[in-house]
């Protein structure tokens, strides 16, 4: 006999922001970057989703319209606190993990292993005490347990601890996200400013796939709705794959700036530059090692797994998307130029 706190799990209607999926699906990080277009996705097709946070009430406003009346529950929680995420997870039937740090501080209340290994780990066995029936976690691509990034390291041991706390768990790995609200492209918008491109030495012909956040989402979705990918390991990538000097050149073509590289040994550019501003800034660091390293290093993908094109997704290149965000960082006289008369403005020499 269906319960009142499952009705939700029973599909109503033609399909929609305003029919019943028939999923109840917590998201756990749905204030980060990528949750908002998964919280948005669920909401378009008419999932209940339940939105656990850690801040202010504040934090959450923008989620607040991407469902439809009683279809979003807020609830508070905290990684360390297991009777709080049981809350969040006991009336679901999928729970997505999208929880992540890029950095550590002395002071932080996490650090990057308590988030990626531990915490992961809480919520997979908390998940499967609860009978949710299905766990999606985010991972990153090149995860591995012999990786040269201490960030690597502790995702690979994050997918580690929840396979074994949820055998039936869904992976997803995503090369670099790319979007509106990135640390990848406005990362390179600001640099514009300096009159410089500053890159790492060692790394200049790393090898990058970035995937765009809204086929991120898509994958999410895509995997609430389909059971066969219970289990399953899926890398996400874009469609081309670029040499990271041509990348970044390519990212001021798009600004109408001078490409002026600066390479840079990476250990002055990572001891010099990023370490201060970590120990510095109180709250968010403007780049920090780990970030840096994972904006240079290059995407690693592992032979033989599966990616986008196997959920039925077609990858969104590049050239479609950053000119939508890098627009906001061009000169007042070129920020309407549109991409095919980039070839035909002098805008490096009249603007600069």
């Amino acid at each position: 006999m269906a319960t009142a706190s499952r009705l939700a799990a029973f599909p109503k209607g033609k399909g929609g922001r305003s029919s019943v999926s028939g999923h109840v699906v917590t998201v756990f990080g749905c204030t980060g970057f990528i949750g908002k277009y998964v919280v948005n996705r669920l909401g378009r097709c008419g999932s209940q989703v339940v939105l656990p946070y850690r801040q202010d009430q504040t934090a959450t406003r923008h989620l607040r319209v991407m469902g439809d009346l009683g279809q979003l529950i807020f609830t508070p929680f905290h990684l360390q606190h297991e009777e709080s995420i049981y809350n969040a997870v006991k009336h679901s039937t999928v729970v997505i993990n999208l929880c992540g740090r890029n950095f550590s501080r002395r002071l932080s209340q996490f650090s990057q292993r308590d988030v990626h290994v531990d915490g992961a780990e809480r919520l997979a066995r908390i998940s499967r005490e609860a009978g949710v029936e299905r766990f999606i976690h985010v991972s990153t691509l090149g995860a591995s347990q012999s990786g040269d990034l201490q960030f690597h390291i502790d995702k690979a041991d994050g997918e580690e601890a929840v396979r074994k706390a949820f055998p039936s768990a869904t992976i997803l790995r995503p090369s670099n996200v790319l979007g509106p609200e990135d640390r990848f492209l406005n990362f390179f918008g600001h640099r514009a400013y300096w009159k410089i491109s500053p890159l790492l030495k060692e790394q200049c012909g790393a090898t990058k796939m970035p995937v765009y956040v809204v086929d991120v989402a898509k994958a999410a979705v895509q995997c609430v709705e389909d059971p066969s990918t219970a289990g399953q390991t899926y890398e996400l990538f874009g469609p081309k794959t670029y040499k990271m000097e041509e990348l970044v050149h390519y990212l001021f073509r798009i600004l109408l700036r001078r490409f002026v590289p600066v390479r840079i040994p990476e250990k002055l550019y990572l001891n010099v530059y990023c370490a201060p501003t970590e120990f510095v800034l109180s709250r968010r660091p403007f780049t920090t090692r780990n970030e840096a390293q994972l904006i240079y290093y290059p995407n690693v993908r592992a032979p033989g797994m599966p990616g986008l094109l196997d959920l039925g997704i077609t990858p969104t290149p590049l050239e479609e998307y950053a000119l939508y965000t890098l627009r906001r960082y061009r000169h007042h006289q070129t920020v309407d130029v549109p991409m095919d008369e980039v070839e035909r403005v002098d805008g490096a020499e009249k603007f600069i």
